[in-house]
């Protein structure tokens, strides 16, 4: 029976999850272990196969004494070291082949599943999400104890059976500096859910329409044509506007003028490009206010959080009132509002999802950037969502936004692929190791032949000019020339709605293809570390079966 141990929050840690379903779905029996923290999906926790055991994470807070963290950091470590390995020794059935682990964190993870593995008599299968020494580096950790834990990783990584990691550029890494031949398994989006554009059917329209209504970006309204629960992105009409009679169903509608919701998976860590989100979020509402003037109105903000079973509810609400208009504090004269354009956004609506240490500064700074810095152009939002209703609000989004800019430099954002399993682009920022998943150039695909699927960035300015894209700009109603000036300048750039909708049916026509799905891929790359061991062990025993039957026929 193969046994994992997750050091980590069992319910945000995608990977390891669908390492789990894939294990089950083959018929193994899987024992989930991690530290306590949001709820798993409903598939985990449903599943016959899987059983889970949560550990109480030991001193959760933060600890701020620059004195006292070695010490403390110390305690911790050991307290983590015996509950881990005690649960895994003693808090299953005998018996278990194989023992999986992710890496970060390594300590006291590898130490931990080293003595189990060997307690237990079981295989050591570690699977490289990133270097924890180089988190620390950057997490500004004194340099002695950095030392320490890469020291600690890289022997305690000699002791394992097999190694998978996330990427070539780490593959090779390891190779030159751990001697680790490590079995690349990129990530990809387990289940592929979203919609190559914005043609919907109804079913998936109004499930949205529930779910963004849900959010409370807005109130329900009453409109002319019939009862309609109206948001900022969606409407539900439930009457006939021609006949006034009531449909069998309510039909959801996208708003024509609706903004555009970007939905940012964020840990909140040195690692996030924060600030230069927020520069950028200042930028881009300049940008609007210059093109459109002052946006919708909004009101009754309020901050809230939503964990366990209760709805999810995002930090604001964002109520839209007919009638009520107040100026934008840094808006200037509001210039002429054009008519609605079928390819530009005229305002954006970023959620930040997620939770972290810089979680609280960050809220504070979007509280004050959207009451006394912001038009209605542009909000920012923040939510923590159930397991299961993050999905749902990525693929409510036109476009998701990585801000994971990794310690490393050898790892890839798993927030980019949840990104794509939900059918949307991805604005991520650019480090070595990128090119691997995110493609912005059609004539260099990535590595696996996916073609363009989203926009990298570098620093602020860039970040401001992907947004730009993304939104686009209004419809122009051109003289007689635009074929020749055309022909002069070549063909126009994609943007707005139609860049957003060609990068989506990329990733569609990608990860549509079984080879490129996390099942098929999980069966070829990863199961063959439990097979293949397994087959030479009861060839192992076969062969020592027929050694001892040849010595007793020679002793008769």
């Amino acid at each position: 029976m193969p046994y994992w141990a997750v050091l980590g929050d069992i319910g945000r840690a995608p990977r390891m999850t669908y390492h789990t379903l894939s294990l089950a779905s083959k018929g193994y029996h899987v024992d989930f272990i991690g530290m306590k923290g949001s709820k798993p999906t409903s598939a985990i926790l449903g599943h016959p196969l899987v059983t889970i055991h949560e550990l109480e994470i030991p001193f959760s807070k933060p600890i701020k004494s620059k004195l006292l963290y070695p010490i403390l950091a110390f305690l911790k470590v050991c307290f983590m070291f015996m509950m881990l390995t005690s649960r895994m020794v003693f808090g299953t059935e005998a018996g278990i082949s194989h023992i999986l682990v992710q890496t970060p964190p390594a300590i006291p993870t590898l130490p931990a599943a080293a003595c189990a593995a060997v307690i237990k008599r079981a295989k050591l299968v570690i699977d490289w999400h990133n270097l924890g020494y180089t988190l620390m580096e950057k997490g500004g950790r004194p340099g002695i104890m950095t030392r320490l834990y890469q020291g600690m990783e890289k022997n305690f990584s000699s002791i394992g059976d097999a190694h998978l990691c996330v990427s070539e550029n780490m593959s090779q890494w390891l190779k030159e500096n751990f001697d680790i031949e490590a079995s690349v398994h990129h990530d990809v989006p387990f289940r592929y859910e979203g919609e190559v554009s914005g043609s919907e059917d109804q079913e998936t329209m109004l499930l949205k329409h529930k779910f963004l209504s849900s959010l409370r970006f807005a109130c329900p309204a009453a409109v002319q044509g019939g009862r309609v629960e109206l948001n900022l992105f969606t409407k539900a009409i439930a009457v006939d506007p021609r006949t006034g009679r009531p449909l069998p169903r309510p039909v959801a509608q996208w708003q024509q003028d609706r903004p555009l919701l970007v939905v940012a998976p964020c840990s909140y860590t040195p690692d996030e490009e924060l600030v230069q989100f927020l520069e950028a979020a200042v930028r881009l509402d300049e940008h609007l206010v210059s093109l459109y003037g002052g946006g919708k109105d909004t009101e009754g903000e309020t901050e809230t959080e939503t964990e366990g079973e209760s709805d999810p509810v995002a930090d604001t609400d964002v109520a839209v009132r007919k009638g009520k208009s107040k100026p934008a504090p840094r808006a200037p004269t509001p210039a002429p509002s054009p008519s609605v354009t079928p390819n530009a956004f005229q305002s954006v609506v970023f959620v930040f999802t997620g939770r972290g240490p810089l979680k609280a500064p960050f809220k504070a700074e979007c509280k004050h950037l959207n009451k006394h810095v912001l038009s209605k152009r542009v909000r920012i939002h923040t939510a923590f969502l159930k397991a299961d209703d993050y999905p749902r609000l990525l693929m409510c989004a036109d476009l998701g936004l990585c801000l994971h800019s990794s310690s490393s430099q050898l790892d890839l954002p798993m927030k980019a692929l949840d990104m794509f399993g939900a059918g949307i682009p991805t604005v991520a920022a650019r480090y070595n190791t990128l090119y691997e998943l995110v493609c912005e150039d059609k004539e260099r695909p990535t590595p696996r032949g996916c073609s363009v699927n989203g926009i990298t960035f570098d620093n602020g300015e860039e970040l401001l000019d992907a947004f730009t894209q993304c939104v686009g700009t209004p419809d122009v109603v051109e003289t007689e020339t635009e074929d020749e000036a055309e022909a002069e300048a070549g063909p126009t750039p994609l943007s707005g709605r139609a860049l957003l909708s060609s990068m989506s049916t990329n990733i569609h026509a990608f990860y549509s293809d079984e080879a490129n799905q996390w099942s098929d891929r999980w069966t070829a790359n990863v199961q063959p570390l439990f097979e293949t061991e397994g087959a030479e062990e009861v060839e192992g025993e076969g062969e020592r079966e027929r050694q001892e039957e040849e010595e007793e026929e020679v002793i008769e």
